[in-house]
């Protein structure tokens, strides 16, 4: 058993006997999705394409969702077998909390990965609310590759509609 020499120092090996971090406090379990998307626009004669991803999480206010509760999108993983690119990148999530729904979710403020991401809300509602959607870059074939994605900030899950992706030529917010 290691014993506790300083709070960056330990002698021997840490053995924990419960969760260091319990999930559903502040965060989500992490969602895997495949990095291979069907879509017209991801063939092999772009030099490129994008993979999006429509969440679960709603954009909006209204529900309990995200007004004045800012949250945080945590995305890592990688495409490509020689991990062409790699995404690992944090996103500030918010709206304004009034019935217009004014989105703040672009802000990319943490971004250790080899890619420029996009964080947009869904232009049309999802089971009676607008969406977070994420889109990544990737290469026009579909090659090996995961994403894990999860949500920040004490708001629990939500799986009250089914995950999305799609593959598309551009970055532009496509659900």
């Amino acid at each position: 058993m290691a014993t506790l020499t300083s709070l960056t120092n330990t002698g021997g090996g840490i053995q924990a006997t419960g969760s260091v971090h319990p999930l559903g406090n502040n965060q989500t379990s992490w969602y895997r999705l495949y990095h291979c998307a069907d879509g017209t626009d991801t063939n092999p004669a772009y030099a490129g394409g994008w993979l999006h991803i429509r969440t679960p999480y709603p954009a909006t206010n209204e529900a309990g969702g995200i007004g004045w509760n800012p949250n945080i999108l945590e995305v890592v993983g990688f495409h490509t077998y020689e991990g062409g690119y790699t995404h690992d990148f944090k996103a500030i999530l918010n709206n304004s909390g009034y019935g217009d729904n004014t989105w703040y979710g672009s802000q990319i403020r943490v971004n250790d990965g080899n890619t420029s991401p996009v964080v947009y809300q869904s232009a049309v509602a999802y089971g009676s609310y607008k969406r977070v959607c994420i889109a990544v870059p990737k290469v026009g074939c579909c090659c090996v590759g995961w994403i894990w994605i999860r949500f920040w900030n004490n708001v629990g899950y939500r799986a009250d509609y089914p995950w999305a992706t799609v593959g598309r030529a551009n970055n532009t917010a496509f659900y």
